[in-house]
């Protein structure tokens, strides 16, 4: 039923709801499960063009508001419709409906973006640009002193200029703390800049030079800087609470040390099961569920990102595959730019479950992400490929 008040908006507004119901893309019960409750009266696909997109409401699993948004700068100063552009637009300029693993990544854990950096040919100043962000030991702690001390009493440093940019939420308490340590430490002022980096926003771009050196202080920062500079110019402050040193950069201990991160979080004795598929010779397709929850977002993202690494360097397995995830609020998903289904893991049985939750799972076929036993993120990405290619046995080793 269309709603009065909305119709009367004009033929502007009634071509946009002709066009979105036309295309299928909306799921009314679904949106209205998820955003309307008990206003069962309400007209969903109105309450979506009226309000709810503003809101960063989904019209349905397979299509993400604020990513197309966030993703789409003419339809962030247009105002228009995000689906509505999509199905008029975006769908043949192949823009995404939903974010990818590294997009959803990103989303989740904003410190793990990589600043946007812009290379000074005639400079050569061989300086050291250390990040600090929300995820910095000292932001929870508020204890600097080892940050200061590792950066400022560093070798790496030494006489270079020391440039910090500050992705903190509260900069204050950095620069409050910089300051005093600078000072204890009889660090030169002229030798250290501080930047504001969380205030410029994400579309900020720095200056760096051809022998620019990267400092990471936290796990997204490692991840953030990783690809910024050659590798024999990337550190990362290691070592203990009490005491810290300045190394080279190991993304493998990022990947640790997030994992290590999410699993304080939260233990579970709650154990799921999922049926089990008898597949048929002729069946071309193995169905592969992954589980996830709200507390292990990290592990999830890496997860899904591995995934689709092996999909994006075997096409075989691409089409060999049908993923689909499940668990708490799990954003919508794409894996090599098919969105997936979002489902119930109790209705339909599955070839192999891909477990990124500490949940138990009841199935024959069982790939635990979160350390169960020994495993970790490090060699995720070899044991789905020689789960895949036994799942596979016909196809072949993955390349």
């Amino acid at each position: 039923m269309f709603a009065p008040l909305g119709w009367l908006k004009g033929p502007g507004a009634r071509r946009v709801y002709r066009s979105i119901h036309a295309s299928g893309q909306f799921d009314a019960r679904w949106y209205r499960n998820h955003y309307l409750g008990k206003a069962s009266l309400t007209d969903a696909l109105w309450h979506y063009l009226d309000r709810g997109w503003q809101q960063g409401y989904d019209p349905s699993p397979h299509f993400d508001t604020s990513h197309y948004i966030e993703s789409s700068i003419d339809v962030q100063s247009s105002g228009i419709n995000p689906l509505f552009h999509f199905i008029e637009y975006g769908h043949e300029e192949r823009r995404a409906p939903v974010r990818s693993p590294l997009q959803t990544l990103r989303h989740y854990f904003p410190d793990a973006t990589p600043l946007e950096m812009f290379r000074i040919p005639s400079e050569h100043t061989d300086r050291v640009t250390a990040i600090v962000d929300n995820y910095t030991p000292a932001t929870s702690d508020g204890d600097w002193a080892n940050t200061w001390a590792a950066a400022m009493k560093s070798p790496l440093v030494g006489s270079r200029p020391l440039r910090v940019l500050s992705r903190v939420s509260d900069f204050s308490a950095v620069a409050h703390s910089i300051e005093h340590f600078r000072q204890e430490f009889s660090f030169p002022s002229e030798q250290l800049e501080l930047v504001n980096a969380h205030e410029l926003g994400k579309r900020a771009s720095f200056s760096i030079t051809a022998g620019e050196h990267f400092l990471a202080t936290s796990w997204t920062s490692a991840l953030a800087i990783s690809q910024l500079a050659p590798a024999e110019n990337l550190w990362a402050i290691t070592g203990s609470v009490n005491s810290s040193d300045v190394g080279p950069l190991n993304t493998n201990d990022a990947l640790l040390a997030a994992q290590s991160h999410e699993h304080q979080k939260r233990a579970t004795h709650k154990a799921l099961t999922v049926p089990e598929r008898l597949v048929p010779q002729s069946d071309a397709q193995q169905r592969v569920l992954v589980v996830t929850d709200r507390d292990h977002r990290f592990t999830y993202c890496h997860t899904m990102r591995a995934l689709e690494d092996l999909m994006l360097k075997d096409a075989s397995l691409e089409k060999a595959l049908s993923v689909s995830v499940a668990g708490e609020e799990v954003a919508p998903i794409s894996l090599a730019e098919r969105p997936l289904r979002v489902v119930d893991p109790t209705i339909q049985a599955y070839d192999l479950v891909i477990n990124a939750s500490p949940d138990r799972i009841k199935h024959p076929r069982v790939i635990d992400v979160i350390d169960h036993g020994g495993n970790d993120l490090v060699n995720l990405a070899q044991r789905l490929q020689d789960e895949l290619a036994e799942l596979r046995p016909n196809a072949g080793a993955t390349t």
